[in-house]
């Protein structure tokens, strides 16, 4: 589903590839945070998760597109 690199396996560390998971996903997660919290400060929160829904679909949409 994802594209993974082999060469990731050979420059780190299984701890460092831990890390950057997990720092990749806390930066995820705040940026659609804050991108939800703009959207509510100016639209509306249901606009918020609508935008934030339609954000992950087209994620998804981008990721899939050529499977």
């Amino acid at each position: 589903m994802f594209f993974f690199s082999y060469e990731t396996t050979q420059l780190f560390t299984p701890l460092e590839l831990l890390g950057l998971t997990v720092l990749l996903g806390t930066l995820v997660i705040a940026l659609a945070g804050l991108f939800m919290f703009a959207v509510s400060l100016y639209i509306s929160r249901s606009a918020a998760v609508t935008a934030a829904f339609l954000m992950v679909i087209m994620i998804y949409l981008v990721e899939n597109i050529f499977a």
